[in-house]
């Protein structure tokens, strides 16, 4: 795999991932067909107009909401802003419009405030969003030569990580201070902290390949976690206020005989009201499922790329092996050959060490004797332990 391309593809997708402002569907859910919600009209979103429907709240609790969502995010948008993002900068300023038009209007037109309040709680609401720029600057300014990714590229990833956990947890600790519960975002965060972890130890031992991807699925779930907490003081804030339905029934005991590091989620996703049927459990413990067998795959594949890399390290600058590895460490070349060889075979375990070393063998002709290399090496390892 090209980490020259890998890393540029990386920024790309974090790009274009942030949607323009005027194509965002603003919606405050509730029962538009109930004679209790109102339609305002022409609201200016971005470059567009639309409608938006909201529920009969009063304009001192909008405003409440507006103010509590700003509080968690400003922290994020600032952050944001200094890292030349510039749409953070345009959609906090367009909520700070807003809210000014909600004190402007309070008064004398209150149902049309509590529709501005809504809507500028809403454009706060859109800060996690804008961490993903910000991550494809942090790639794209620590490239090394020609564009690849370096030990310099990993670590900044993972210092714009601990910078975004840390402005998270200033924002859980005011949601906390405000009874909201905040058990899926810690969920998130854990999540965080277990990847930026590995990367720091991919890191450690050299392997830049896994160190990258781990680092930026780390910064990935803190952004999770941020989005998650907004979510939760929305949901959380308008079902206090009794305009969110009760969560669903669940039957007694299912939850419970749910994987146990699945449990609290489940749970915390049920009392946000993500999670609404049984057939929604079902779903997420078959991508729970799903999940942890791509960790365990990928565990596999560093141990036996780690293996060969070990055994073959003498042949490292054979001329037969650089010219087939075309630039890339032996370590990342094994991690690459593991992987495709599985792909294929579906091989794991031992068979998948085996065919690694022929598919290896295979592509090195007749220069070089990689098993009998492989065997010599394993025997010295085994007689010097």
């Amino acid at each position: 795999m090209n980490w020259r391309i890998i890393g540029l593809i990386s920024i790309v997708a974090l790009i274009v991932s942030i949607a323009p402002l005027a194509s965002i569907p603003i919606i405050a859910s509730g029962d538009q067909g109930s004679q209790d919600s109102e339609v305002a009209s022409d609201i200016i979103v971005g470059n567009g107009t639309m409608n938006l429907t909201v529920p009969v709240i009063s304009i001192d609790d909008a405003l409440n909401l507006a103010y509590m969502v700003r509080n968690i995010t400003y922290e994020l948008f600032m952050w944001e802003v200094n890292h030349n993002v510039s749409v953070a900068n345009v959609t906090l300023n367009l909520g700070d419009k807003f809210l000014d038009k909600v004190l402007e209007l309070k008064d004398n037109a209150s149902r049309r405030a509590v529709v501005f309040a809504v809507v500028a709680a809403i454009h706060y609401g859109h800060a996690p969003s804008f961490a993903n720029p910000v991550l494809a600057r942090v790639i794209y300014s620590s490239l090394g030569e020609n564009n690849t990714v370096v030990d310099g590229t990993v670590n900044a990833v993972i210092t714009a990580s601990n910078e975004l956990k840390s402005i998270l947890l200033n924002a859980v600790s005011y949601a906390e201070s405000k009874n909201f519960n905040t058990t899926l975002t810690y969920y998130w965060v854990s999540k965080g902290d277990n990847l930026t972890s590995l990367a720091q130890q991919y890191l450690g031992e050299g392997n830049v390949t896994a160190a990258f991807r781990h680092a930026i699925a780390g910064y990935k779930a803190y952004v999770r976690a941020y989005s998650t907490l907004v979510k939760t003081v929305f949901a959380q804030y308008l079902r206090d206020l009794g305009i969110i339905r009760e969560r669903p029934f669940i039957p007694p005991g299912l939850l419970d005989k749910l994987p146990l590091e699945l449990r609290s989620e489940i749970k915390a996703r049920v009392e946000n009201g993500e999670i609404k049927s049984i057939r929604d459990i079902v779903g997420e413990v078959r991508k729970e499922i799903q999940n942890r067998t791509e960790m365990w795959k990928e565990r596999e594949y560093v141990q036996i790329a780690n293996i060969l890399a070990s055994a073959l390290e003498k042949l490292s600058k054979h001329p037969v092996l650089t010219r087939i590895m075309m630039g890339k460490q032996l370590r990342d070349y094994c991690y690459d050959l593991v992987k495709e060889v599985a792909s294929k075979t579906n091989a794991t375990g031992l068979q998948l060490l085996q065919l690694s070393l022929q598919e290896l063998q295979n592509r090195v002709q007749g220069g070089l004797n990689i098993q009998q290399e492989f065997q010599g090496s394993v025997v010295k390892i085994r007689m010097k332990h």
